[in-house]
């Protein structure tokens, strides 16, 4: 959060209100009026991109202190507000020329204008308040802490996993392992490259790819197959050389001593990774859409034997980054399994309860994550109406809901690229389960 506050700082300090009229000077030292109208155009035309830069790294940056959210808030409804009159703008100029006006440019603005100036005069008042406001809360570069602990530090994952705990995902344990237990030479549907092969599973958050992934792992047939298996929780943050060093550990069971190079670990891992016949990696929470970064990772692999890669995903431009053949899409539980699950954790035998029951498994739409949470809330209560206000409240306004159905959704949010996240946004005001017609939805 330094970062943005410093930047707004040095927007201050330099005059931020020279923004709207192009100098350092006080915001209110030019009025608006009909005779400057085109200059005070301009100037917000000028001002909105640096706005929205402004924005997009508070975005970023994922801000937490109330006040300067606040702040930012306002800062975006003021963006709004610049955004129609450059609309209202244009849509009046493309008026005046579809009715072939002779007045001069400046006459034409006069004559557009009228409404515009008072708009104009609105947008520069607003500006002044937010920041007087600014001024009030005395933010300052080195205010507030931003905080780092973010949804995926929250959640760590390994290996192991309680089978007996598993609803489902049979029928896809079997495609995948089918996959990974065909030798690449002579398996012409995967396209292999220097004997690596990877297998991307997609699937949005909570939908249960890391607990297939584990059962995956831990099948004896694979553990009989491959020589090595190595689990690799990677994560938003994509540090190659901590993953090289994690990497390293698991082969060689050995610390890295302090100070150790790159070069040295590649070197390590090629040698370890050349005396297995066949290896089998499964990279878990991969986020990482940069092609150098994947490629450099998996350099000491090519000397290997055979090694077969099971990524899991919920973005499919990383599939597509690191796979050698077609990511597997996970879908949604069926309403038998579902209904399994939720029954496994709400562990009640009330008849009216069950009924009860399976409408929050039509809710939760097949989510694993989502029927756990409602399970669980069940699996004490016994007033049918407290059970039926538990379902008709949203997922996230439940006591435990926040902590774990929202950070899975809003991570995926967080990785959304800037431009979209207004898109996005605006979906919100379309009624639940209804779907827009794409075409209508542009046109929007």
């Amino acid at each position: 959060m330094a970062d943005t506050i410093a930047m707004f700082s040095r927007w201050v300090k330099s005059g931020l209100s020279g923004l709207l009229d192009g100098s350092s000077s006080s915001s209110s030292s030019v009025e608006p009026t009909q005779d400057n109208a085109l200059d005070e155009f301009q100037r917000i035309m000028r001002m909105l991109p640096r706005i929205e830069a402004v924005l997009e790294d508070a975005e970023e940056k994922e801000i937490q202190d109330k006040s300067v959210k606040l702040w930012i808030s306002e800062l975006r409804l003021l963006a709004y507000d610049i955004d129609d009159v450059i609309d209202e703008y244009e849509y009046d100029d493309e008026q005046v020329e579809g009715h072939n006006t002779l007045a001069s440019s400046s006459s034409q603005v006069r004559a557009i204008s009228n409404g515009m100036v008072e708009k104009l005069r609105e947008i520069r008042e607003i500006f002044d308040e937010i920041e007087r406001d600014r001024k009030g809360l005395r933010l300052r570069e080195e205010d507030g802490m931003r905080r780092t602990v973010s949804a995926q530090n929250s959640r760590l994952t390994s290996s192991l996993v309680d089978k007996s705990s598993i609803i489902g995902r049979k029928s896809e344990k079997v495609k995948i392992v089918k996959l990974l237990l065909s030798d690449s030479e002579s398996n012409n549907s995967i396209q292999v490259i220097n004997k690596i092969t990877v297998i991307p599973m997609v699937g949005m958050g909570g939908l249960g790819k890391t607990t297939l992934a584990q059962l995956i792992y831990n099948d004896p047939i694979i553990c009989q197959y491959f020589d090595l298996r190595l689990w690799i929780y990677v994560s938003d943050d994509f540090d190659l050389m901590k993953l090289t060093k994690e990497i390293y550990r698991s082969i060689t069971n050995k610390q890295c001593e302090e100070g150790i190079g790159f070069n040295y670990l590649h070197d390590s891992i090629n040698k370890e990774l050349m005396k297995f016949k066949r290896a089998f990696f499964v990279l878990d929470d991969v986020w990482n859409e940069k092609q150098c970064l994947w490629e450099s990772l998996k350099v000491p692999f090519h000397n290997a034997g055979i090694v077969n890669i099971l990524l899991t995903t919920r973005n499919e431009k990383v599939a597509d980054v690191m796979r050698t053949m077609n990511y597997f899409c996970l879908s949604f539980l069926s309403k038998d399994e579902g209904w399994q699950l939720f029954k496994q954790y709400a562990l009640c035998g009330d008849e009216n309860l069950m009924r009860i029951g399976q409408k929050f498994v039509n809710k939760c739409g097949g989510l694993p994550l989502a029927i756990k949470l409602l399970g669980s809330h069940l699996r004490f209560e016994r007033d049918e109406d407290k059970c039926m206000s538990i379902l008709e409240s949203e997922l996230w306004d439940l006591d435990s809901g926040i902590d774990e159905i929202f950070p899975a959704l809003k991570l995926s949010y967080q990785r959304m690229p800037i431009h979209l996240k207004p898109c996005f946004r605006y979906c919100s005001l379309f009624p639940k389960k209804q779907i827009p017609d794409k075409n209508h939805l542009v046109w929007l």
